[in-house]
């Protein structure tokens, strides 16, 4: 085996103390100002319509994230140096451009799987246009399973990337292997017996799709068409909002579930985990918990969540209890920083993969062709991505979440509350403006949507107020309804009645101009408070004097679009069809660049704009024409250029120009109102029906167990605690008065370990202690936190040790035996070794189990000759600590059960040194599945014969070497045979 220079505690230890003496990289903000400077276009000025203004051309303002987000240089230099060049066409991995493009995109997606922390059960397919797309994908799926109401599938991929037939229970390298086992007749008669079982149970009826109206358009609308499609089998039924909360009402949710129970439906709920107009977000673990007690799937929409959070697709049981993981998942990484250009995200749980045919057929996903038949791909991933997809756009979205990954996801979201709250603070005291959802109390996003009033009667136009804000301070927001209708409608205090009247309205005259809405701005976490500071004093000006410029301005009310009545339309406008050699050759950016004007210059210019705006040199009071809305006044909700001549008129009479505004106030001729006015407060049912009620939280019912078997919520089966009972008396592990630390990677077997001692010691007479520790390895791709909460709640002590491991390796790990894998296994070791001595521990447990011991074992046999695996008890050379693996007799299939059912919070260990499975340790277990096959006893049969070999008083010792040291080295080099790398070769 492999050894490297860093392999002890001593080593550790000096590593550490260089590591503390390095100079810092850069603190989170010096990150995010890097990230801010990197935006493409951050310099650049906008147009501001051909306003009088002193200077022309604003510096841009971006604020429009919850749309899109920017590209970014760093992004888009590392698509044309490294991926563009040797950019090729997938399928293929015989060329080399091929090859290396095919890798890219492999990377890019274990990348995405593991910013959001999925496991090996979690499948990501690349979709076009955005969640759309991936929404979309997840219609088809739903139309092949009927509401996955059919049998399940019989082929299962484990971690590994083998494949488990359900049916036989047996486990095929590979998918080429598994499709010859299904051929044979001992598959059929398994598969004949499971369907008949199957058929047995009580099926579905049918299927009811569950809507929430603070979704996005993209999150109802299939829905609806899918039911329309087949109504004898799905019925859709939307949620209630909470009208305190402002998202969907959970009493009203658990009522629909136990309909679909009585009804025996399928319930498929489709929910936001965020809105995209006021940015309230929701609980989706507890709610994910919620619908699967009752038997159903959720697919999450977090196109308005991902850019501004972080979301962990399986987070730990709330409360220890229940399974709070994402069934299906959209995400729109376009709308991230550096994400235009991205494809969509469609995350799934393998185990609702169930469609024999994929959702999209075509090319690149057939497994044989002939003139009469065909078959398909199994794999859960490449299945559902027919066709030449857009490799350079699921290649990016790699590359910008691989730069998401580098910064703090907490002090993120951290950041953009505190800048939410100080935009917040500084609008909601102005009684001319209006936040929509300001009256609900739930958590948010950075997203912040308001209208602004005109008098106490109108609104000015959300499109009038877009265009101020852009021509006179370079901001860019948002107006509209953002495309989500039913719930801006509930926001803006429309009732059912008013509804139905502008969907009349809208329909019969083509007057886009008065659909209901309001503008939307927000914060993200590469804004300054500068920045914000500018945004807030724009709003409020305009709020304050944005009614003046009314009489400046037109709109078509044809497209709802308002602009500077003496703008020429393209006026600034930039032409694809400018692009020529010449240009091409100067590459040069063709928007202008001028100094940064600060919000106080940017306000005195606007003072000055409405002191000469109406003089005959730019308009003139008699000429503003306002006839377009007749016979539709009772559904206009915003003041009108005519309502504002009607104003200045009322005062200065037949003027015009309009130099002084002494006395001027906003009004109307005829009095006219908004019918509808934005909700600020809890009151009067609005519509869609939301719940008047509290809401009161559902938990899931908690399954009955015997008292003396639970601790802390944990229930270890009898049989478990015998094995291990078996095991520590067999070895000698555990002796009075023993201070056990167990080492917590936050794995299945780790995890159920410590919860096997923690009973054990409940009820043993010999007394002893335990604490915990987890070896943090600094990288992205591994987050241990949630450890700390939770094990510490077990009345545990707690210890995270964190060390760059990764980074250590590139500087120290000889180059001779590249192998990361045993780098970070004995780095680890001589941390947890170090902080016991602190501690004053005297006993290291492992989490190996009987799977491991017969692997190492083969392996070890197989690739060096020598029969060794790991120990069940030894001393380290040092002598003042010993190892034991109470798990020893315990299959690895008992954990991951045991795992499963009390919902443990498992951390997914994603290692970033190595995207590829460890091979050979794959093949031994394929080998020990096929085996164990035909011999169940193989397992037990193995152990009893190496057992010499795991209690070290029977092992045969080098007579040259100390038998503390023996023991030792013979135990690392077992345990490191497993890693990844033990076949020689590392691809870090």
């Amino acid at each position: 085996m492999y050894r490297y220079l860093v392999s002890n505690e001593k080593d550790a230890l000096r590593l550490k103390d260089e590591s503390e003496q390095k100079e810092v990289v850069g603190s989170y903000e010096e990150v995010v100002k890097a990230i801010r400077h990197s935006i493409i276009g951050e310099d650049i000025t906008v147009a501001g319509s051909g306003l009088p203004l002193e200077t022309r051309g604003r510096k841009m303002l971006y604020t429009d994230y919850t749309a899109s987000g920017r590209g970014v240089a760093m992004v888009e230099d590392f698509m044309t140096n490294e991926v563009l060049p040797m950019y090729g066409n997938t399928h293929t991995v015989s060329s080399g451009t091929a090859r290396q493009t095919t890798c890219f995109r492999q990377e890019a997606r274990s990348i995405i799987k593991n910013y959001y922390k999925c496991s090996f059960e979690d499948a990501l397919i690349f979709t076009g246009n955005g969640a759309t797309g991936a929404t979309a994908t997840f219609i088809n799926l739903l139309r092949r399973t009927k509401a996955f109401t059919n049998p399940s599938k019989i082929r299962e991929e484990d971690r590994w990337g083998s494949i488990k037939c359900t049916a036989c229970t047996t486990t095929f390298k590979n998918d080429k292997l598994f499709r010859a086992h299904v051929a044979t007749k001992a598959h059929h008669d398994a598969v004949e017996q499971r369907v008949h079982l199957q058929h047995t149970a009580t099926p579905y009826k049918g299927c009811m799709l569950l809507v929430d109206p603070m979704s996005h358009h993209s999150s109802i609308l299939p829905y609806r068409e899918l039911a329309s499609e087949d109504p004898s089998f799905y019925c859709v039924e939307t949620v209630a909002i909470d009208r305190k909360k402002g998202h969907l009402c959970t009493k009203d949710l658990a009522a629909l579930l136990a309909r679909c129970e009585e009804e025996k439906l399928k319930p498929v709920a489709a929910f936001a985990a965020a809105s995209n107009v006021t940015g309230i977000s929701v609980d989706t673990a507890a709610i994910n918990t919620l619908v699967h007690e009752h038997g159903g799937v959720v697919m999450w929409d977090l196109a308005a969540v991902a850019g501004h959070m972080k979301v962990d697709m399986n987070p730990a049981p709330i409360g220890g209890k229940g399974d709070p993981s994402f069934d299906f998942a959209v995400v729109s990484p376009h709308k991230l920083l550096g994400g235009p250009g991205c494809v969509g995200l469609f995350f799934a749980k393998k185990k609702h993969l169930t469609n024999e045919v994929p959702c999209t057929v075509g090319g690149g996903i057939v497994h044989y062709v002939s003139p009469t038949s065909h078959s398909y791909i199994d794999n859960h991933e490449e299945r559902e991505e027919a066709g030449t997809p857009n490799i350079v756009g699921c290649i990016k979205a790699g590359v910008v979440y691989r730069m998401h990954s580098m910064l703090d996801g907490n002090m993120l979201h951290r950041k953009e509350t505190e800048l939410l709250e100080l935009l917040t603070g500084k609008l909601a005291h102005h009684p001319g403006i209006e936040i929509l959802g300001s009256h609900c109390d739930a958590r948010k996003v950075g997203i912040l949507s308001f209208n602004i009033l005109y008098d106490k009667n109108l609104y000015l136009h959300y499109n009038f107020a877009t265009v101020l804000l852009n021509d006179l301070f370079g901001i860019q927001v948002r107006g509209g309804c953002a495309c989500a209708g039913p719930y801006a409608q509930w926001l803006l205090g429309m009732n059912t009645e008013q509804v139905d009247w502008y969907d009349n309205i809208l329909r019969t005259t083509g007057l886009e101009v008065l659909r209901p809405g309001f503008v939307r701005t927000g914060v993200h976490f590469t804004m300054t408070e500068e920045e914000v500071d500018t945004i807030a004093k724009a709003i409020l000006w305009i709020a304050d004097n944005g009614w003046k410029l009314l009489g400046a301005y037109t709109y078509h009310e044809e497209s709802g679009e308002w602009e500077y009545a003496n703008h020429q339309y393209d006026e600034g406008r930039k032409w694809i069809s400018a692009l020529t050699p010449a240009t091409m050759l100067k590459r040069e950016s063709i928007y202008a660049r001028h100094p940064v004007m600060d919000i106080q210059k940017m306000l005195e210019e606007a003072d000055n704009l409405v002191k000469v705006i109406y003089t005959p040199m730019h308009i003139t009071l008699n000429k503003v024409v306002d006839d377009k809305l007749k016979g539709v006044d009772e559904w206009i909700f915003f003041a009108t250029p005519g309502d504002f001549v009607y104003s200045v008129r009322k005062v200065l009479g037949d003027v015009k120009s309009v130099k002084d505004w002494t006395g001027i106030v906003p009004t109307t001729e005829h009095g006219r109102k908004t019918c509808w006015r934005v909700l600020t407060k809890v009151g009067v049912k609005r519509a869609h029906e939301e719940a008047p009620e509290e809401v009161v939280p559902v938990t899931p019912k908690a399954k009955k167990q015997k008292k003396n078997h639970v601790l802390h919520g944990v229930h270890i089966p009898k049989s478990l605690r015998a094995l291990v009972g078996d095991a520590i008396r067999t070895y000698n592990m555990i002796n009075a008065g023993d201070k056990i630390l167990v080492g917590l990677s936050g794995g299945k077997d780790s995890m159920v370990l410590l919860h096997v001692l923690l009973a054990i010691q409940r009820v043993s007479p010999v007394k002893f202690e335990v604490g915990a520790a987890t070896v943090n390895p600094m990288t992205p791709e591994y987050d241990p936190t949630p450890l700390i909460q939770y094990v510490r709640g077990l009345g545990v002590e707690f210890t995270m040790l964190s060390q760059p491991l990764i980074e250590l390796a590139k500087e120290k790990m000889d180059a001779r035996r590249p192998s990361i894998c045993s780098f970070c296994s004995r780095m680890k070791r001589g941390m947890l070794y170090s902080h016991m001595r602190k501690g004053g521990y005297n006993v290291l447990a492992l989490g190996q189990h009987a799977d491991d011991i017969v692997e190492s074992f083969l392996m070890s046999l197989f690739h060096n000759g020598v029969m060794t695996t790991m120990k069940a008890n030894y001393v380290i050379q040092q002598g003042d600590i010993r190892v034991i693996r109470p798990l020893i007799n315990v299959r690895e299939k008992v954990t991951a059960q045991v795992a499963k059912e009390n919902a443990l919070p498992l951390i997914q260990d994603n290692c970033p040194a190595c995207f590829a499975a460890p091979k050979e340790r794959h093949r031994i277990k394929v080998l020990l599945s096929g085996q164990e096959a035909e011999h169940p006893n193989i397992f037990p049969i193995i152990l009893k014969a190496i057992k010499p070999l795991i209690a070290v008083s029977e092992t045969d010792r080098d007579p040259t070497r100390k038998p503390d040291e023996d023991d030792e080295l013979i135990d690392q080099q077992a345990e490191e045979s497993l890693q990844p790398c033990s076949s020689g070769t590392c691809p870090a």
